[in-house]
């Protein structure tokens, strides 16, 4: 009889328990690899090479991870390249760079156009540098979705990053303006992507800027935003607002409230009129051919 076939009993089994079938691990190597580029690279795609060494070999594969080293002077390596620049030109979307730590990563207005994820290599943000050359407008310029963790960038009279579009997570980093005369035109992290307009069903999907556990140093602003921003974790030191500007104080922790203060007094009075409160001005009155007028002396002429 057909039951008492072997193979009829073997399919049997296997029907009774569909999820035996459908393993991960029956998939082949290009399908895995394909699921691990979706991953987050640490720790999600970090804990899956301690899974088993088939894992640990695609986990690791060098078409899931960009890496930069200034020491390599050709390509000859795959997946291995001299500067951040030819990394990111080599780049596909869903890629993740891993920057090498020790020395300096010279960087200027490197634009990023596609979804990528750039990561230092050391155990600390300070083991891997990137520094913007002085005259340039940022280090990094981020017109897509992407990432930054464990970096640190270095800029003068110019901003660390600047954002344009896509969101952007930096986590775990250190932005420094560098001391200058001038610093108070720089600023560590520059939006001008900005979401006004968007359905708030979509607005998950839009333009933002997210740091998280990341230090800022020097410059007259920590952010300069005309979108939307998260900041938790965020520690700003020794900034150099302009005279006069709205800015925080130069220390402040993200996760406090800061107003900025009110104008100062000038001594210049408009007259109260019905329906309107009596306000302040930083210039005289005017008269109707833009003479300043002098303050009534209480003698009618």
């Amino acid at each position: 009889m057909e039951e008492d076939n072997p193979k009829f009993k073997k399919l049997a089994r296997h029907s009774k328990n569909p999820s035996r079938g459908s393993h991960i691990n029956n998939l082949d190597d290009g399908c895995l690899m394909l699921i691990f580029s979706f991953l987050s690279p640490i720790p999600d795609r970090y804990n899956t090479a301690l899974v088993c060494h088939r894992w640990r070999f695609l986990a690791c594969h060098p078409r899931l991870w960009l890496r930069v080293d200034r020491s390599v002077k050709d390509s000859s390596q795959p997946g291995v390249y001299p500067s951040i620049e030819t990394a990111v030109s080599a780049a596909r979307p869903g890629d993740t760079i891993l920057i090498a730590a020790g020395g300096i990563h010279r960087t200027s207005n490197i634009q990023i156009k596609i979804p990528l994820c750039l990561i230092g290599a050391g155990e600390l943000p300070d083991d891997t540098t990137l520094i913007c050359s002085r005259g340039s407008e940022s280090a990094l310029e981020f017109l897509s979705t992407c990432k930054l963790a464990n970096l640190t960038v270095r800029a003068e009279l110019g901003c660390c990053l600047l954002h344009r579009s896509g969101r952007l997570t930096i986590d775990g980093c250190i932005l420094q303006c560098e001391s200058n005369p001038l610093d108070h035109l720089s600023h560590a992290i520059v939006t001008t992507a900005t979401s006004h307009g968007i359905p708030p069903v979509l607005k998950n999907s839009a333009d933002s800027v997210t740091v998280t556990r990341t230090r800022i140093e020097g410059g007259a602003k920590a952010v300069l935003t005309s979108g939307t921003l998260s900041l938790q974790q965020v520690r700003a030191r020794n900034l150099h607002p302009p005279p006069l500007a709205d800015s925080p104080p130069q220390n402040f922790e993200a996760n406090e409230d800061w107003h900025a203060p009110p104008p100062k007094e000038t001594g210049w009075n408009f007259p109260s009129e019905p329906g309107y409160d009596c306000v302040k001005s930083s210039k005289p009155p005017q008269t109707h051919n833009g003479t300043p007028k002098p303050p009534d002396s209480g003698i009618n002429i």
